[in-house]
């Protein structure tokens, strides 16, 4: 008996034909990229894609929210409302990159310290990963919806991420001058900011926000930048039984 199904091959129209052989010539060469990008990824080209996919996200966030007058109160404003998802999916994805950075982080020191320092790496691959879920958590929880936990996430971010970088750069040997400069800058303006935001009510939360985020990546620019000069290009494994007590 003769199969009644229709040819697909002769009842493909042309123009489908070809937006399928772009989509696979595109697909092969976003596979090439990306395979590419895998087996060079360093801390370095990590921090890279964190500083310019926040700064990509949040700007497109601002320009496609509905309220003009965010600014006024806190970059929060930007998750609510129908282009939340720009903003909470930006952040989101951030602090997974942040956590993920963390991970690098530690590696690096780790070839960089063997495995005496082992205990150290542990704390601070720790507090950059409780860094990342807090900033994660900036945008699962909206402020519209869960006020008290994103509250407590967006302060929890702020705080893990300024006492990360102050905690891994102690960690850090050989550190230059320029990294103890930078790492006072983040610290007094920090601080300095908190005091201006609530005890002496001068600048806005959307200015403290700006701040401790423009500072950390400033800092965090800086680190990787010194810890790729001197981290030896090698690969070490760790003979250790435990993370935080003597093997």
């Amino acid at each position: 008996m003769p199969s009644t199904r229709p040819d697909l091959k002769h009842h493909l129209h042309p123009k489908f034909r070809r937006a399928g052989l772009v989509t696979g010539v595109a697909a092969a060469f976003g596979g090439r990229l990306s395979f590419q990008a895998g087996i060079d990824l360093s801390t370095r080209s990590l921090a890279a894609l964190l500083f310019t996919f926040l700064i990509v996200g949040t700007v497109f966030a601002m320009l496609t929210d509905a309220d003009p007058t965010w600014w006024q109160r806190n970059f929060s404003q930007l998750g609510i409302g129908v282009s939340a998802w720009a903003f909470n999916g930006t952040i989101m994805v951030a602090g997974l990159l942040v956590a993920t950075i963390g991970s690098y982080i530690g590696r690096d020191l780790h070839r960089l310290l063997d495995d005496s320092a082992v205990p150290r790496i542990t704390i601070v691959v720790s507090i950059w990963l409780l860094a990342g879920l807090a900033l994660a958590g900036v945008g699962w929880f909206p402020l519209d919806e869960r006020p008290a936990a994103h509250a407590i996430a967006a302060f929890a971010a702020l705080g893990l991420l300024v006492f990360a970088a102050g905690y891994t750069q102690y960690v850090l040997p050989g550190r230059p001058l320029v990294l103890h400069i930078v790492t006072g800058i983040l610290v007094v303006l920090t601080a300095g900011s908190i005091v201006l935001t609530f005890i002496i009510p001068i600048i806005s939360v959307t200015a403290l926000e700006s701040i401790v985020v423009g500072l950390s990546l400033l800092w965090m620019t800086t680190f990787v930048r010194v810890l790729s000069i001197l981290t030896p290009n090698r690969s070490v494994t760790s003979q250790r039984r435990r993370l935080l007590t003597a093997a």
